[in-house]
């Protein structure tokens, strides 16, 4: 059954097929990624994620850095929108986020891009999954990871457009 999402946590890594890493928020789950990377990952600018999410009858987060849980605080509370964007991505550097949000009786939205709201801030309907996938040529050179918090549990990381969630429309 699908349930509505209080909290969302992700990273970037450059190596794409690597480990899915252990962060806040509960436990890792290992994956493999048939994409191999053209560079060097060694030479790669370490890049990452920010992230803020839209609280139901409250206001949107701060934005929060990879590696860090952003959820709601109040018993019950849930997420209605959601916008990210990248850090550390060098001036001339082809990559970018797309992420589209379930919202609770909507089914999948349309992809946003690099920093604008996917969902419904000031809505009702809460988030049920999300997905993220990089874009840009240097997007074969890294992978971006996430899950989310729903029925009281952290889903199993996913990666690269896979659905982080269990959605029900």
């Amino acid at each position: 059954s699908s349930g509505y999402v209080p909290g969302f946590g992700s990273y970037v890594d450059s190596g794409p097929g690597a480990e899915l890493k252990e962060t806040s928020g509960g436990s890792d789950a290992q994956g493999t990624s048939d994409t191999q990377g053209t560079s060097d990952t060694a030479s790669l600018p370490d890049i990452g994620v920010s992230y803020a999410a839209f609280i139901h009858g409250g206001n949107w987060s701060p934005d929060t850095p990879d590696h860090t849980v952003v959820k709601a605080a109040l018993p019950g509370g849930f997420i209605t929108a959601f916008r990210a964007h990248l850090e550390g991505v060098p001036e001339g550097f082809d990559l970018g986020v797309s992420y589209s949000v379930n919202l609770s009786g909507s089914w999948w939205l349309p992809e946003s891009r690099n920093g604008a709201e996917n969902g419904g801030a000031g809505g009702d309907a809460p988030l049920e999954g999300v997905r993220f996938r990089l874009t840009g040529a240097e997007a074969v050179n890294y992978d971006i990871c996430y899950r989310v918090l729903q029925n009281g549990s952290w889903t199993d990381w996913v990666r690269n457009g896979e659905t982080a969630g269990t959605v029900s429309a």
